[in-house]
């Protein structure tokens, strides 16, 4: 017992604390001072009350943010004394400098704190589904990734594990009450949840195709296997 306490804090809170303390300590370094600071996530330039919308005020604004955000990058890699923990926040943009304790407690959370709650339980369920909720609504209000591509993958994965938790919380609901014939029993919901189990990587693969090659390129190939597939469909139908 005594070295299952020391762990726990060596690892679970020691790490994320630790973290956090030498990136605070560097915090000017990491998102240095500008100017034009502009706004410090697209999402605060809302206002209060809706307003029309105006796209090219709201893009003007996004361009402004990304401009110095890339100035501030630019700062941030020419400073050598942050080249010890570079690899803390290489990824993450200089207004986020935070984001890597918040990965590493949302991690600890959904990998260890989960393991508190009776294994199969619904409380272990719904708490688990209540952090990839949480975990969604953080990542997609601040976007932290320096790559646009980063930022739609690490949505979507967040989606996944949201879409995951929430059918592991009805079939618990089905299973207690009995509900044999439950939709959430059959082969099409099990193929849904397989698509989804995939699509964080099917969404990478995607982004990384179409960067390498182009949208044309790859539209033409998704058509194309697209018709492959249906051609084949219709072949076997015709042999049944």
């Amino acid at each position: 017992l005594p070295f299952v306490i020391c762990m726990i804090f060596v690892w679970p809170i020691g790490v994320p604390v630790g973290m956090f303390v030498v990136l605070f300590h560097y915090r000017r370094r990491l998102n240095p001072p500008l100017d034009d600071q502009g706004d410090t996530f697209p999402a605060l330039a809302k206002p209060a009350i809706p307003q029309p919308v105006d796209v090219l005020g709201r893009e003007h604004s996004r361009h402004r943010v990304a401009l110095v955000q890339l100035e501030k990058i630019e700062m941030r890699n020419r400073d050598v004394k942050l080249r010890a923990i570079e690899f803390l926040y290489e990824d993450f943009e200089p207004r986020c400098w935070t984001f890597p304790v918040f990965e590493s407690v949302r991690r600890v959370f959904l990998v260890g704190a989960l393991t508190m709650f009776y294994n199969g339980s619904l409380a272990q369920v719904a708490i688990g589904l209540l952090g990839s909720l949480l975990s969604y609504k953080v990542f997609n209000y601040f976007q932290p990734y320096i790559a646009d591509t980063d930022d739609v993958v690490s949505e979507v994965a967040q989606a996944q594990l949201v879409i995951i938790y929430f059918a592991a919380l009805v079939i618990f609901a089905s299973d207690s009450l009995d509900q044999r014939a439950s939709a959430f029993r059959t082969v099409g919901f099990g193929i849904m949840l397989l698509v989804v189990y995939f699509a964080a990587f099917l969404c990478a693969a995607y982004l990384v195709l179409l960067e390498a090659f182009g949208l044309v390129t790859v539209r033409h190939a998704v058509q194309s296997f697209y018709a492959t597939g249906r051609r084949f469909l219709s072949r076997a139908n015709k042999t049944e």
